[in-house]
């Protein structure tokens, strides 16, 4: 998994994630701080469907007074989606 900076904006593209898996711990901390760091993030070639997506949308869920993402689900993917 790396970050490849864009030269001419803030942006980046992140490679060696693939998004229709269940991302673990240290690939969503790559993205979180990736985010952070470039505030765009691209993710070329990942053919995700409609079901994909609403799949990866399905998995937030109820914590106290908002919603989140479950364990090994990105919540900032949804972001990255729109």
């Amino acid at each position: 998994m790396q970050l490849i900076k864009s030269p001419n904006s803030l942006g980046g593209e992140i490679q060696g994630i693939e998004l229709k898996k269940q991302l673990n711990e240290e690939q969503i901390q790559f993205i979180n701080h990736s985010w952070d760091e470039r505030l765009v993030l691209v993710f070329k070639n990942q053919n995700l469907n409609d079901y994909d997506l609403i799949t990866e949308f399905s998995t937030f869920i109820l914590k106290g007074q908002s919603y989140e993402a479950e364990e090994g689900h990105c919540d900032d993917l949804s972001l990255i989606h729109i």
